[in-house]
């Protein structure tokens, strides 16, 4: 595929082919780069008012922004989320919050895509300074496991 249209749908192995060959080009931070803008680019949810919620909201724009047999996966009228492409799970604990993601996607991305999200919910309060950090004693995609666990913290 030598050219994508806005707008259009593709199938899902195009995306993560198109993301490995950037990592091997241009490396980690370009897909770190490209999760923060996409939670500027796709279809988001209203953002809450707090960074828990914003983070628990992830998991609905992911499932919005994507297709399973020509279906958008989470229907906002209906809150009907179809299974399939895995979960941003939000586990708030004391002063951070946990994030377990088993999405297909490469682990700096969903990091990008955490970082860009917890950012912009932290702009709107007292402390905007945002860190996301994978957490290394746990599985990780890097490592070959099913999902990556990041922490969250502001």
């Amino acid at each position: 595929m030598s050219e994508l249209v806005a707008g259009e749908w593709y199938p899902l192995q195009t995306l993560l082919d198109m993301l490995k060959g950037v990592a091997r080009a241009s490396g980690d931070h370009t897909l770190l780069a490209i999760g923060k803008a996409i939670v500027d680019h796709a279809v988001q949810p209203v953002m809450p008012p707090t960074m828990v919620e914003a983070l628990q909201m992830v998991d609905v724009a992911y499932h919005m922004n994507h297709r399973l047999d020509g279906e958008v996966m989470f229907d906002p009228a209906t809150g009907v989320m179809r299974e399939g492409i895995g979960h941003y799970r939000c586990y708030p604990e004391k002063h951070q919050i946990i994030m377990v993601c088993d999405s297909p996607y490469p682990s700096e991305l969903d990091r990008g895509i955490l970082l860009g999200t917890a950012r912009r919910a932290a702009s709107r309060g007292v402390r905007p300074r945002v860190d996301v950090v994978l957490d290394e004693s746990r599985p990780s995609r890097k490592r070959g496991a099913d999902s990556c666990t990041y922490r969250v913290t502001w």
